[in-house]
């Protein structure tokens, strides 16, 4: 049996994709085999703790001791990790499927971070 891990936010890998949204039941269809395979529970929690909640909380805690600081407004720290990981998480997962947009998916990472920063940072 071969088995492997298959990460498709809408079909960027698998290339059997012929319109509308194509959910992990479609990809289980198409690669012929069975829905229950293709869902891990462990691995789906594995991959959601370290792809968005480790970076969520430790940016929530530097958010927060930023706010405490009074270097950043007081504010929701928790929504403002959102905020700001966001943005750049979907950037970063953009270059690593399109390595050519690398250049553009940093410009605008950074334009996003001026822009955190111009809204939410205290001025002295």
């Amino acid at each position: 049996m071969i088995k492997a891990v298959i990460f498709d936010m809408f079909e960027t890998l698998v290339s059997m994709f012929s319109g509308g949204t194509y959910f992990s039941e479609d990809m289980a269809t198409d690669l012929n085999i069975p829905v229950d395979a293709f869902r891990n529970e462990r691995i789906s929690e594995a991959t959601t703790r370290h792809q968005l909640d480790g970076i969520q909380r430790m940016f929530e805690k530097i958010i927060k001791g930023m706010m405490d600081e009074g270097i950043v407004i007081d504010d929701d720290p928790e929504l403002l990790a959102v905020e700001l990981t966001a943005p750049a998480v979907l950037q970063i997962a953009r270059s690593d499927r399109q390595p050519q947009c690398e250049e553009e998916c940093m410009e605008y990472i950074e334009k996003h971070l001026q822009h955190f920063c111009r809204v939410y940072m205290k001025e002295d």
